[in-house]
Order: C-alpha cells, then structure tokens, then sequence
C-alpha cells in the first residue's frame, strides 16, 4: 500500500468517526449502564455503613453484669469463695481483698465489694493507684472503647464535654454502670454497679432527667 493510499485510508476513518452525534438509542443505553453501575454501587456503599454502625453499635457493650468472675446477684459467700480461686490477697474486712488480685494494667489491683439490702453483689470498686493523666487517659480509652462514654463530670456536678479536662473527676459509661472516679486529684477509682444502682446514682446526680414544657 503506497503512502498515499495509507493517508487516504486515515482520513477517512477519522471522517466516519466525525460524522456527527451518536443515536438517541446508544446514547440512552449508555446513560442506563452507567445509572445500574452508579445504583449498584450506592447499595454496596449503603451495606458497608450499615455494618460498620452495628459494629460499633455491638463494641459499646451496655449491659454490664459484674466484673471478671465476679457476678451481680452473686452472695458474700460466693464472692469470697471466686476471690480465694482468682486472687493471692489478704482479706482487709469482709468486702474488701488488698494485694495480688486481678491485673489491670499489668498490675494487680485491690478490690473492694458491696452487697445490696438483700446481701447481693451490686458494686465492686477497683483500686488503679495514684492520679497520672497518663493513666487516666489509658483507662478512659480503653473503657470507651468497650463501654459508650456517657456523661462527663467535673467540681460540683457540672457537665464537662471532654473527658482530657485537667478537673475531670466522674466518667461515666454503660449508662452508669461503670464510672471512672477521680478522687481529690490523688487516685483513681474504677466503679462497676448493677442497673439498679447505676439508675439511682444518675437520678441522684439529675443525669438523664427529661422536663418538659408541660411540667409547669
């Protein structure tokens, strides 16, 4: 094929392909394809953010029923006889185990107990040593991260937005269920409660009250 001929051939493919718009109907079954992709997409994307909320949604644990091997309801006698199996501690007074007990952040903590009206476990109280933000910030994550943060408290009550404010001294997560305490900015505290007292101490606190126009 001469060069001429290789040009003209060129050309006029370059012609053909200039002719003018495509037709309506390939047009539209363009736009059909591209609208399927774009809605199949959408509902894989919608799928995706559907999982990751009940995965985060299932991480928050809300319902707390004790701590380690030690279970709401439980009765003195049981609570000692699970502390005598888990902990090499000496018993300070009948609700309260000091020394080598459960490890929580690499350390073994003491651990003080409470039994309601009828003589059950409903609190248990962790002893995490001296005041550090370092720590605190530690155990704030880690809590949140098993736990939805629920309130934050500073002096007298008041309601703090940011659990990193240097006079944090009450967190409150699982719907009160666990409460990370401060104490006079020299120790921290972990709190573990049953439902029933954790509704009393918010309501004590006026955590979670609802008023209304109505009400007056």
């Amino acid at each position: 094929m001469t060069r001429a001929r290789r040009i003209g051939r060129a050309l006029s493919s370059s012609a053909r392909s200039c002719n003018g718009p495509a037709p309506a109907g390939a047009v539209a079954n363009t736009w059909r394809r591209h609208m399927k992709a774009w809605s199949r997409s959408i509902a894989i994307l919608s799928v995706l953010v559907l999982a990751v909320i009940a995965s985060v949604q299932q991480s928050h644990a809300q319902t707390v029923d004790g701590f380690r091997n030690l279970k709401f309801g439980m009765t003195a006698d049981e609570v000692t006889t699970v502390l005598k199996k888990d902990c090499k501690s000496v018993s300070v007074h009948p609700a309260m185990w000091e020394g080598e007990c459960y490890a929580v952040g690499g350390q073994k903590r003491s651990i003080e107990w409470g039994t309601d009206n009828a003589g059950k476990l409903n609190q248990i109280q962790l002893d995490m040593g001296a005041m550090s933000r370092t720590l605190f910030t530690q155990i704030d994550h880690a809590l949140h991260t098993r736990y939805k943060r629920k309130y934050i408290l500073g002096p007298g009550g008041n309601i703090l937005k940011n659990p990193k404010h240097p006079l944090v001294e009450r967190v409150f997560y699982a719907d009160g269920q666990v409460i990370l305490v401060v104490l006079k900015s020299k120790f921290i505290f972990i709190n573990y409660v049953d439902s029933k007292g954790a509704e009393a101490i918010l309501k004590r606190r006026g955590l979670g009250a609802k008023v209304n126009p109505s009400d007056f």
